[in-house]
């Protein structure tokens, strides 16, 4: 089974991870995935309906992952604005909606340790004082907590935290890597709701 995760930005997929975890947890027969990089399109507009001509085009799969975060809608006006794009678009094989409360970065931020190493300190102390699931959610600024909870862990400064910074996106990717159990990520609930949609996906296609 050939998955293709679609993302509105390179930053997110980072998702690639949660998304493996979930398959090996309900996913019976072997898959693999990729991620659709919109510089490999003959147009990388953000509009849906064009990104998903453009995918199938180029990212031909057996299932789409498809990410949309909420920002200031609420998750069931994502779902409606994936499920009217994939009509539109005639994307006419099977597809889950991946929609973290307000952005990717949330669904990231509860492993002290997958931080720590991402910043190269596994061994460090310094109190990061990560923001409980039910408070990150509602932060308007998951992406700028990501990133300062990587700077105060890196305990850098000068020269070689400008370093650092300028290797932010990479930082974040291993964060996502460095995380072996998605389970906590069941307190969010838009998470069991992606679950419970991707399960039912599985099951529906002879996967599960």
């Amino acid at each position: 089974m050939q998955y293709v995760l679609i993302t509105e930005g390179s930053d997110d997929k980072m998702l690639s991870s949660p998304i493996e975890w979930l398959l090996e947890q309900h996913c019976s027969v072997p898959f693999s995935g990729e991620w659709a990089n919109p510089s490999a399109l003959d147009d990388a507009s953000r509009t849906l309906e064009i990104r998903f001509l453009q995918v199938l085009k180029f990212y031909p799969a057996d299932i789409y992952f498809i990410h949309r975060d909420t920002d200031t809608f609420s998750r069931g006006d994502r779902v409606r604005e994936i499920n009217d794009a994939a009509v539109n678009s005639g994307l006419n094989v099977p597809y889950v909606c991946v929609v973290p409360v307000r952005m990717t970065e949330a669904w990231f931020l509860f492993s002290e340790d997958a931080i720590r190493c991402a910043a190269d300190r596994s061994r460090g102390r310094v109190q990061l004082t990560l923001p409980a699931h039910a408070e990150v959610q509602r932060r308007a600024d998951p992406k700028v907590i990501m990133e300062e909870k990587l700077v105060i862990a890196s305990e850098l400064s000068g020269r070689k935290l400008k370093q650092f910074r300028a290797d932010m996106a990479r930082r974040k990717s291993l964060i996502a890597t460095g995380i072996s159990d998605y389970s906590p990520l069941r307190a969010h609930e838009a998470f069991r709701l992606f679950e419970a949609e991707l399960i039912a996906v599985l099951k529906a296609a002879n996967w599960a």
